[in-house]
């Protein structure tokens, strides 16, 4: 089977078991400086329908990197999984939900996955085996609430994939910044 997938398992009630495929990526134009702008995004991939786009800018306010866009792009997917989710039709029970993320950024896939299991995350400020504070807490944290939701309903996996095969969320995060650069979005 392709990798670009979505699919329900059915029964007499309804889907049974609903799987998305999702693509994300995140970008930062001018990175470190004050002016900085980013792009997060997330693309659900369909067998039955066209991939369905999703991207919100990060404005310098915001402090964007090109870290902190490819962890946002994450909660994004993990956001916009858990509303469709919950939109779900069924008689009497809910689905199990399986969630496959595929991201290029080894950042934000071992962010979540395994350097999480390896940091002191016992105090309020998290570090790693060197003691050394982790760089974006605040946006793992949000991750990891979806995370946990959505582990309550199903599973949630994380893969690391080349550039190339992750070209469809990088072109929707770059057109996004392209038209607010030249003031189409707000």
């Amino acid at each position: 089977m392709s990798d670009y997938y979505y699919s329900a398992t059915y029964n007499e009630s309804g889907p049974s078991t609903i799987r998305f495929n999702i693509r994300v990526d995140g970008g930062c134009r001018r990175n470190g400086s004050p002016n900085a702008l980013g792009a997060a995004a997330a693309v659900f991939i369909y067998t039955n329908k066209d991939p369905e786009k999703f991207c919100e800018i990060i404005t310098p306010n915001l402090r964007p990197t090109s870290q902190r866009a490819e962890l946002r792009a994450m909660i994004l997917a993990l956001r916009i999984a858990l509303e469709k989710y919950r939109r779900v039709e069924t008689y009497t029970y809910k689905p199990v939900l399986e969630i496959s993320i595929r991201s290029d950024s080894q950042y934000a896939v071992h962010c979540l996955t395994d350097w999480l299991n390896a940091w002191d995350r016992s105090g309020s400020v998290w570090r790693n085996s060197q003691g050394k504070v982790i760089a974006n807490q605040e946006l793992i944290e949000k991750a990891l609430e979806y995370e946990d939701i959505l582990r309550g309903v199903g599973s949630v996996r994380y893969f690391q994939v080349p550039r190339e095969q992750n070209m469809i969320a990088d072109r929707v995060c770059n057109d996004e910044m392209d038209k607010y650069e030249r003031g189409e979005r707000n």
